[in-house]
């Protein structure tokens, strides 16, 4: 699926049912994208989630259960979302940093792969 973060916490917000929790977790199990930690989560709340989902009714220790692992999960998901706003600042404050080294006509430290990826003066 590949949805980013943020847009896993957008729909994790409007979660009402226990299908809409097991369609995120699918998902978020689903994509290369996630993290180990995440799909971690996420796979131990989907197993969680397949022993009750077929049922029409299940016990309210369970469900309770299972919301409270979602809370968890929404936890993991702020966290990483918070990770990758303070990685792309910090890039772009480095690339902004580099860019003005450039225009001065000095030598930056910093320099780009193809791939987008920043790399030290060792390579």
């Amino acid at each position: 699926m590949g949805r980013s973060i943020s847009a896993y916490l957008k729909h994790a917000a409007d979660v009402r049912t226990v299908r809409q929790i097991h369609a995120i977790t699918t998902a978020i199990g689903e994509d290369p994208h996630a993290s180990l930690r995440l799909k971690k989560a996420s796979a131990a709340l989907t197993r969680k989630l397949e022993q009750i989902i077929k049922l029409p009714i299940a016990s309210a220790r369970f469900l309770a259960s299972i919301w409270r692992d979602f809370r968890a999960l929404k936890t993991v998901l702020q966290e990483e979302d918070c990770e990758k706003t303070v990685l792309r600042s910090n890039l772009k404050r480095q690339l902004h940093l580099c860019q003005l080294g450039r225009k001065k006509g000095e030598l930056t430290p910093l320099h780009l792969k193809a791939e987008g990826h920043l790399l030290d003066d060792k390579g």
